[in-house]
């Protein structure tokens, strides 16, 4: 953007106002600025002229801001957090190159972690920073280079590439069959101990949506376990307590090595996805850059393998 200096009021009179807006009083402004009173009014009144509007109007006991003063505020907080989160990384020494990720706990907990030990055998001297997190984080707003987010892939300033789809089928440990008889088609299943995931983001990938997609009315379900999070329903499975819904292509390992099993093969594809996800209003680091490389490459299979196995998709 060219021409900033004649575009753009001062600086000070930016950081002036924003703190005289978030503590609704010149005074107390001034004081946490370090300046008098009567500095802070006339950085308003200079950029008041600036602009041609009002930013403050009297209120019974102190100031508030206008409408058109709080689309200011916006921008002013919004860009000078970007700036002092910029400034905060050029300071400091220079260390280890570190790349922070944030995902859904159970992504994080069951699918992500194995594969730090590959990412980071070939590439020890990159950190890597997990953020666990079921709500959605403001990736730019909080400093983070990646996330891997589930939905439909259309998210406001954020570049999202798939990485692979969600199969919902039922799994259980060899265990569980050893103490109960082998269910041999979705209607069985209505009479097995049944895990439950009740995080609502997980509402899509749980029984009622699956036996659905089946073609079944199911009554109310009032027996089995319920969890809050998917990593203790997979714990639950493992240890025999039931049959879960287990999310390919999260679940495959432990299905490659025997712990878990599929007692029938009923599956349904969920349309939402999972996306490796970047802002686009921040540069992406070298060392970011190389762990989304390498992610989208290890992923490259599973992308593949869907598109050899089509099934059929089940609407959030």
């Amino acid at each position: 953007m060219k021409n900033l200096r004649t575009k753009l009021p001062p600086v000070t009179s930016l950081v002036t106002f924003e703190a005289a807006a978030r503590l609704a009083n010149f005074t107390r402004a001034a004081s946490e600025l370090g300046v008098t009173q009567a500095a802070v009014s006339k950085q308003i009144r200079g950029l008041e002229e600036f602009l041609g509007i009002k930013l403050f109007a009297r209120a019974n006991r102190g100031i508030q801001v206008t409408p058109q003063g709080r689309r200011l505020l916006h921008a002013v907080v919004s860009g000078l957090d970007h700036i002092a989160t910029i400034v905060d990384e050029l300071r400091r020494p220079a260390g280890p190159a570190q790349v922070s990720i944030t995902t859904t706990i159970a992504l994080a907990s069951v699918w992500l972690m194995p594969r730090v030990a590959a990412f980071r055998a070939i590439h020890p001297e990159i950190d890597l920073r997990i953020i666990a997190a079921d709500p959605i984080m403001d990736l730019a707003a909080e400093g983070i280079d990646l996330g891997i987010r589930y939905g439909m892939g259309q998210w406001a300033g954020i570049t999202a590439q798939p990485l692979f789809h969600i199969d919902l089928f039922p799994v259980c440990s060899p265990s569980y069959l050893d103490r109960h008889p082998r269910p041999r088609n979705p209607h069985d299943l209505l009479s097995a101990t049944l895990l439950h995931i009740d995080e609502p983001n997980s509402q899509d990938a749980d029984w009622a949506v699956w036996f659905a997609a089946m073609g079944m009315v199911t009554p109310p379900f009032t027996g089995g376990l319920h969890f809050n999070n998917y990593p203790l329903l997979i714990q639950a499975a493992l240890n025999g307590q039931g049959i879960g819904l287990g999310w390919g292509h999260i679940v495959d390992d432990l299905i490659k090595s025997g712990t878990l099993v599929r007692p029938i093969d009923s599956m349904r594809r969920l349309k939402p996805a999972f996306y490796l996800v970047v802002p686009t209003d921040l540069p992406v680091r070298e060392s970011a850059q190389i762990f989304h490389d390498w992610l989208l490459a290890d992923t490259a299979p599973l992308r593949a393998s869907e598109s050899r196995r089509p099934a059929r998709l089940v609407s959030a």
